[in-house]
């Protein structure tokens, strides 16, 4: 699916380091890795907090929700993570309101896949499917793990090499757990995150990301 990469408003792409989405990840990721953040927003952003994606279908019709920020999420995703009514774009490409939404979006998805599994799983294997789940959807995943577990190894086996399984998403899944060997620890956040944020934004537009001084 092509995608058009901008940043907002058309500045210039505000790039993290890998240290500053790490402290990020500490101080505001919850129920996952550390490095679980790190990876998936170098693969989703190139840790650029400023990025902004429009999908493509294959007829060449922009698709109508944008996805914002560090990890890509949409406007939709954010309102529902949230429960907010409505969210700016500085609200939404802000670190760690983003970090904030795709772990709220990724403990939903988590308790989806573990209630299909009959099986023991690892908890690799979890973070891959959960990295399937916020690419595809989750539902993308399920028919496989009802019919043969949750298990990445046999996900692998069972799809055809070159299609989106065994390409796109191992190399996806390769890159995020690599980051999660890296930084095992889990994140120090809570779902109280953007409440605080949220404040520091009204007060006058500090945010986290200033707190932890990303921001040039």
């Amino acid at each position: 699916m092509p995608v058009q990469t901008t940043t907002y408003e058309g500045g210039a792409a505000r790039n993290l380091s890998e240290s500053q989405v790490v402290a990020l990840a500490r101080a505001c990721a919850f129920g996952v890795p550390v490095g679980f953040i790190v990876g998936m927003a170098k693969r989703e952003s190139g840790w650029t907090e400023n990025q902004i994606d429009t999908d493509y279908d294959s007829d060449g019709n922009a698709r109508e929700n944008k996805t914002y920020g560090l990890l890509m999420v949409s406007r939709p995703e954010a309102l529902g993570a949230l429960s907010l009514a409505s969210i700016d774009t500085d609200a939404l490409l802000d670190p760690a309101t983003n970090i904030k939404v795709l772990c709220t979006i990724t403990a939903r998805h988590r308790t989806v896949l573990a209630a299909a599994a009959s099986n023991q799983y690892t908890e690799e294997d979890m973070l891959r499917y959960l990295c399937w789940a916020h690419n595809a959807g989750v539902g993308d995943p399920l028919p496989g793990i009802r019919q043969h577990g949750l298990d990445w190894q046999a996900a692998l086996d069972r799809n055809p090499a070159g299609g989106y399984v065994r390409g796109r998403l191992a190399r996806y899944t390769d890159e995020v757990i690599e980051y999660v060997r890296r930084y095992p620890e889990m994140g120090g956040g809570s779902d109280d995150t953007f409440g605080r944020v949220l404040l520091l934004l009204v007060a006058g537009w500090f945010g986290y990301s200033h707190f932890f001084g990303v921001r040039a």
